[in-house]
């Protein structure tokens, strides 16, 4: 591995350490109690299995990054990132390096995609990765890895501005907070859109949103 493709696993073995792949542990059959949960990734013991994860996953990312580093508008990112995320689901599975959620839309779109976006975020944001003008060029684009803590802060901003259609909107995302579920793309681009919307009516880049960890 070069140097880049070693920074960019220093980075999700970071975020792995920190517990963010843990987040993907959870029943994935309706009606089991949590003592039979699953995890999207194969629990696999030792550390020559967790470090060829890592590899794994940094390789990948170093090969196809570049595209969404490239796009000039909102429109190519998002169509970008979903080519992404499922080429990211696909290599994964071709190597048997997570279990099989091929038709379970729940983890896919509730955490496979919030992974994802905290891995890329992370990832280039480091100057080791790409440029930061490059970065800076892209960050309005990024989608925000979405959860509670997000849906909350989200609503909070809402309540704060002058939208004529937030009781509607919060009602929603009161929706998804409380069933901590997003079951489809038609879900996921919703709350994007509204934290676009949001963050724009207080000239921050959407990504920003995430700021809401920091002190929490």
């Amino acid at each position: 591995m070069n140097h880049r493709q070693l920074a960019i696993a220093r980075r999700v073995k970071f975020i792995f350490d920190k517990g963010a792949f843990i987040s993907f542990a959870f029943d994935t059959h309706k009606g089991r109690n949590r003592k039979e949960i699953i995890s999207l990734f194969p629990a696999k013991q030792g550390k020559e299995s967790r470090l060829n994860l890592i590899k794994s996953i940094a390789l990948f990312f170093d090969k196809n990054i570049a595209r969404l580093v490239s796009v000039k508008s909102q429109e190519e990112y998002d169509k970008a990132f979903y080519h992404f995320i499922n080429d990211f689901r696909n290599f994964l599975a071709k190597r048997k390096l997570c279990n099989d959620f091929s038709t379970d839309n729940y983890l896919f779109w509730s955490y496979f995609t919030k992974t994802s976006n905290i891995l890329l975020y992370d990832i280039l944001t480091s100057n080791e990765v790409i440029e930061t003008q490059k970065f800076l060029c892209i960050r309005d684009f990024m989608h925000v890895p979405i959860d509670k803590k997000v849906i909350n802060e989200i609503q909070d901003r809402i309540s704060k501005c002058n939208m004529d259609d937030k009781r509607k909107i919060i009602s929603k995302l009161k929706y998804y907070n409380k069933l901590n579920k997003i079951d489809s793309q038609e879900d996921y681009i919703y709350i994007q859109g509204v934290i676009r919307r949001v963050q724009k009516l207080f000239s921050e880049p959407a990504i920003w949103i995430e700021d809401a960890y920091i002190l929490s």
